[in-house]
């Protein structure tokens, strides 16, 4: 069974866990992932509220929010989430506007508000990603506003305990490239599933500011994600903005413009899901990284597309140690 480090809430390490009945646990592309871990009840002393664990082989760490003591099976069910979800306990209130460098952008906002949210120090990571965005993240929680700038640069976010230090790493995380094929002939997929959602789904947007003024956007104009927009039937949104009026613009132009790229935002956000789960072979689920495209092919869906790696996960119990990785599918690429 793993080894998993307990702390408690001010990182001092409480004890070392070797003999848990079940472990299993999530690591997201921009979120913060969560973990379920059941120990006999004589352990259940070891986790505190508020505390953290580390899993060896998964996530950066886990903050505990539950601990459920069960006397009939004599075992204590302790739940938690990534420690990215600390940022969800920052605010911001007003908001945030942004165009530049997302990765920049991202590093700042971690930077100057993340570390309130945390019980040791933070040290931010760079790697000098070029690519740029221009959004608009509407005032709400420090991770809501990260996930704005990090999407549209299609990055992901990593925060993780760093035990022996005592302190937190934070980066984003990229895409990258992977190398084989998954399919049924070559082994490594044994099964998948794949679904299409659309009920967020909107193409058309009308923009409405303070004075009335409304500009009209399709997704079919402004959007390039190889989803057929202009093939889909119309999905019409109004979308008001009354922080927006006229008066608050050097020009006619100027003001335009920032309806349009409110429009825009607001359509990014309502885009069709194609997602699917797949299940590998241990080797290959171990192996594959977060943000990793792999190019898929499954004769029995249908489906020859690019996939990129949003999540893994790892379960460990009396049966052994079994890793698994979700996917969602790229409709714009192909193999």
């Amino acid at each position: 069974m793993l080894d998993m480090q307990i702390f408690t809430p001010t990182l001092s390490l409480r004890a070392v866990c070797d003999c848990a009945l079940s472990v299993h646990a999530t690591e997201e592309y921009d979120a913060p992932g969560s973990c379920t871990v059941l120990v006999p009840l004589r352990l259940a002393g070891a986790f505190v509220p508020e505390g953290m664990i580390s899993i060896p082989g998964i996530g950066g760490g886990y903050q505990i929010e539950s601990i459920r003591e069960d006397g009939v099976s004599e075992t204590a069910t302790i739940t938690g989430r990534g420690i990215l979800h600390r940022f969800t306990q920052r605010i911001l209130a007003d908001p945030f506007p942004y165009a530049g460098t997302a990765e920049d952008g991202i590093i700042d906002l971690a930077a100057n508000c993340g570390g309130d949210a945390l019980p040791g120090n933070l040290s931010c990571i760079s790697y000098g990603i070029p690519d740029t965005v221009d959004v608009r993240a509407e005032a709400g929680s420090l991770l809501s506003v990260m996930r704005t700038l990090a999407r549209p640069a299609g990055l992901g976010l990593h925060l993780r305990l760093d035990p022996a230090a005592r302190e937190f790493l934070f980066s984003v995380r990229t895409r990258t490239a992977g190398g084989t094929f998954l399919s049924r002939s070559l082994g490594n997929l044994r099964s998948a599933t794949q679904w299409q959602d659309r009920k967020n789904y909107v193409n058309r947007v009308t923009v409405r500011g303070k004075d009335g003024t409304s500009v009209t956007m399709d997704a079919a104009d402004c959007i390039r994600d190889g989803f057929d927009d202009a093939a889909a039937p119309v999905r019409e949104y109004l979308l008001s903005v009354p922080d927006l009026s006229q008066g608050d613009f050097a020009s006619e132009a100027a003001y335009l413009d920032a309806l349009r790229g409110r429009g825009l935002s607001f359509l990014r956000s309502r885009r069709p899901i194609f997602s699917a789960s797949a299940e590998t072979d241990e080797d290959t689920a171990r192996r594959v990284r977060l943000g990793e495209i792999r190019p898929l092919a499954d004769p029995l869906l249908g489906r020859y597309a690019g996939a990129i790696c949003t999540q893994k996960s790892l379960t460990a119990d009396k049966n052994g140690i079994r890793h698994a990785i979700s996917l969602s599918l790229m409709p714009d690429e192909s193999v």
